[in-house]
Formats: structure tokens, sequence, C-alpha cells
């Protein structure tokens, strides 16, 4: 995760955005990466500790696994598309029926 944080931020420091916009940028892709991915990465790592233990039911793999992907859901649903937006592109289309 402090991988793509570092690489993240080396990347939007060589974009040529408007100051004003690139520090609102910047603040939505901070939000994107703590508020929802580090909570997905943190849910890997407990998905992966309950799968390694045989003892562990079927029915908790499986709701941990549903807290993982609802995690994930929520990078793609809302922050990715503020962030996006503030670039200067719509992505919602992307989540349209």
């Amino acid at each position: 995760m402090a991988r793509i944080g570092t690489g993240l931020g080396k990347l939007f420091n060589g974009t040529t955005y408007h100051p004003t916009g690139k520090a609102a940028i910047h603040e939505a892709l901070t939000e994107l990466l703590i508020e929802t991915l580090l909570p997905a990465f943190e849910s890997l790592r407990e998905l992966r500790a309950i799968i390694a233990d045989d003892s562990v039911p079927l029915v908790k793999e499986n709701k941990s696994f549903d807290v993982m992907y609802r995690t994930i859901w929520t990078v793609y649903k809302d922050p990715l598309q503020k962030a996006a937006r503030l670039m200067g592109y719509n992505i919602g289309f992307l989540f349209k029926p």
C-alpha cells in the first residue's frame, strides 16, 4: 500500500493541472487511498488468514470475502468517480446498466 501511495504521489506531481484544481484532486486521491483502499487491503489480509485456517467455517470465509468485495466496490463507485470528475473525466457511464 505504501508503494501505491508513493507512486501515485510521484505520478500526480508530474501532471500539469492548475494549482487550484491540483489541490482538490490530490485531496480526492488521498481520500480514495486512505478511506477505501487501505480498508480493502486490511480485509484482504483478514481473508487470507481465515482461508489459511482449515477450522474456519465456510460461512465465515464467505462473509470475509463479501466484506472485502464491498470495500473494493466502494473505491470504484464513489471516490474514484469524484477524483476522475475533478480531473475532467466522467466515468459514471461505467456504472449505468
